[in-house]
């Protein structure tokens, strides 16, 4: 289950980039452990909204990796506030508060993502935790 889990995080993380997206953006968003480049998008307020959610995410996914879970719940949130439901964000934030040992939260992150793309894992995710879908 990790391992698919990891393999869709990486498939999310190669395909986030969009052609408008600004040079260090599509360099955070498409490339693992590009933080600066993540910072820099997100300071030069050159990219559209829903690019800077993606800029978000990548940058929390590589706070999570780096085991800074504070920054990476920062940023996923963030990402999330941006308003565009993406799924994959609610997915990673709620894997970090399951991490953090918060499954209350998780739960309500893995329902909102199981309501957004029902294809995705999230269910499975609940029905692990004891809860209903």
């Amino acid at each position: 289950m990790r391992r698919a889990l990891v393999l869709v995080a990486a498939a999310v993380w190669a395909s986030a980039a969009s052609a408008e997206m600004s040079e260090d953006a599509a360099k955070c968003t498409t490339s693992r452990g590009e933080t600066a480049a993540c910072s820099r998008a997100i300071d030069s307020g050159a990219d559209s909204r829903q690019d800077l959610a993606y800029v978000y995410w990548a940058r929390g996914m590589n706070y999570k990796m780096g085991g800074d879970y504070d920054r990476a719940l920062a940023d996923f949130s963030k990402a999330i506030a941006l308003g565009l439901n993406d799924a994959y964000h609610y997915f990673e934030r709620g894997i970090l508060f399951g991490q953090m040992g918060r499954k209350a939260d998780a739960v309500t992150d893995f329902r909102k993502c199981a309501s957004l793309a029902p294809e995705l894992v999230c269910a499975d995710l609940l029905t692990k935790l004891g809860e209903a879908p």
